[in-house]
């Protein structure tokens, strides 16, 4: 999965049925406040998303799908990377 944060400042799911990875992609230098304000926590290069947050952001998702998203949850969590009912998300920086 990732989320793109666009130059307008928008939030865009892209690849939502990509389970083995979560990663927000951001313009160089654009600050992820407050595009992910609502969405959990910005911690650096990191944000801490909101699971049921994540999980909205899905388009027509069928019932296949939220067990694969709670798998990766799941997973996501043995790894240490859910917290407080949020999971990290690596933040990449294009351009």
């Amino acid at each position: 999965m990732n989320l793109i944060l666009t130059d307008a400042g928008t939030v865009e799911l892209e690849e939502q049925d990509r389970f083995d990875r979560l990663e927000i992609v951001a313009p160089a230098g654009a600050p992820l406040s407050p595009a992910f304000d609502a969405a959990g926590l910005v911690a650096g290069e990191h944000v801490w998303l909101e699971v049921d947050w994540l999980a909205r952001q899905a388009s027509a998702p069928s019932a296949e799908w939220h067990a694969k998203f709670a798998a990766m949850i799941d997973y996501a969590d043995r790894q240490g990377w859910v917290r407080d009912g949020r999971v990290r998300a690596h933040v990449r920086r294009r351009g």
